[in-house]
């Protein structure tokens, strides 16, 4: 691993829940146990040794040699993108890394990247205008690394450096960092125990191929099961928010002369899709008062309209309310076909409605035998 990744891999993670701590540290180790019981892998196959002192000393460059040899390696990658074999040569003068020392101090700066990518360009020409470009960028930032390196040391002054600090960790978006305390202190512990756990846990697997196979399944099982309670949940959420749509439709001692005026009064506002919708359940509620069915809030619109259906198919005496004799089953289920239709499209699918429309569930009700004042009846022309 390099050394921007065990930087990167040893971060707190507080900011993350305890939960997705514990799936990235799994995720992590599991990804590490496979690469290290992969048999092509760099890491299997190539640990890292230790460098003696002599050979340290033997390869090492000061910051003017290894900037050279950036400046080297930039000229050679920028001619040579088109001969497979040029390429091939510029890889082999490559060391595995490029130790540099500076000011008493030694650094290590790997090549992996440049032959990884070099060999990409060996193999496969479409993509070598690209990476090379990469290339001349990454060894750029590199050299201006160095550079900077070489002017921060000449310059390093330890007051100004803490002076500088104290400015940074004084800005508004530091004021609530603090020093841990013995909760934080506790749950770093308790967190270092499960990544000790976890390491043992994968590193025993990370041999077998069959138990890492029954690992991998065994969350994908656990993913799907969460998912589909999630769904679950979901419906059951919207059935019940539906359950209390349809039970306010069936408020006690509400008659269709109720829900017909409420209708008007949409109209009035020029909501006609309400307007609609009240002209429904006013048509449902004359049936009722008809003798046709008994209110149930557990129907669907589609339900009473099959229920008329097979009254229609056979016939029953229906007791009359009114002056008005009552229409005869056919009419009653071809009005109320046309209101349900006018329901679905403009109440469940929100299809605008307009005025016609409104007229329209008028006259189906007045064909169930709904009779309206005629100041109604004007104000919805």
């Amino acid at each position: 691993m390099s050394l921007f990744g065990a930087a990167w891999a040893a971060r707190p993670l507080r900011a993350a829940s305890p939960v997705l701590r514990l799936v990235l540290t799994a995720a992590a180790l599991a990804s590490v146990g496979a690469a290290q019981a992969s048999p092509g892998s760099p890491q299997a196959t190539q640990p890292e040794q230790p460098v003696s002192s002599s050979a340290q000393s033997a390869g090492e460059m000061n910051l003017a040699a290894y900037l050279a040899e950036l400046d080297r390696v930039a000229s050679a990658a920028s001619r040579r993108t088109q001969d497979p074999a040029e390429i091939a040569t510029l890889r082999a003068s490559l060391p595995k890394a490029w130790p540099v020392r500076l000011a008493g101090q030694r650094f290590e700066v790997s090549t992996s990247w440049l032959d990884s990518a070099l060999e990409t360009m060996e193999t496969t020409p479409a993509v070598r205008a690209s990476l090379q470009k990469d290339i001349q960028k990454r060894l750029n930032v590199l050299r201006e690394q160095a550079q900077s390196l070489e002017q921060g040391g000449a310059r390093a002054d330890p007051d100004q450096a803490r002076a500088r600090l104290d400015t940074i960790l004084g800005r508004r978006e530091f004021r609530f960092v603090q020093e841990p305390n013995w909760w934080d202190r506790a749950k770093a512990r308790f967190w270092q125990k499960v990544g000790q756990f976890l390491l043992k846990f994968f590193g025993r697997l990370s041999g077998s191929r069959r138990s890492r196979d029954l690992v991998v399944w065994g969350v994908i099982a656990l993913a799907f099961v969460l998912l589909a309670l999630w769904v679950r949940r979901s419906l059951l959420q919207v059935a019940g928010a539906k359950g209390l749509e349809l039970s306010r439709s069936f408020t006690p001692g509400k008659t269709w002369r109720d829900w017909s005026r409420e209708a008007f009064g949409a109209a009035a506002r020029h909501d006609y899709r309400e307007a609609v919708h009240r002209a429904y359940w006013a048509g449902v509620y004359r049936l009722a008062d008809l003798g046709t069915w008994q209110l149930d809030r557990a129907r669907t619109p589609r339900e009473y309209l099959r229920l008329l259906a097979r009254e229609a198919a056979a016939p029953t005496p229906l007791a009359a309310e009114g002056p008005v004799p009552p229409p005869g089953q056919a009419e009653r289920a071809v009005a109320l076909a046309a209101l349900t239709r006018n329901l679905e499209t403009a109440w469940y699918g929100y299809r605008p409605a307009t005025a016609d429309d409104f007229r329209a569930a008028l006259s189906h009700l007045e064909a169930l035998g709904c009779q309206f004042p005629s100041s109604l009846a004007t104000a919805s022309s």
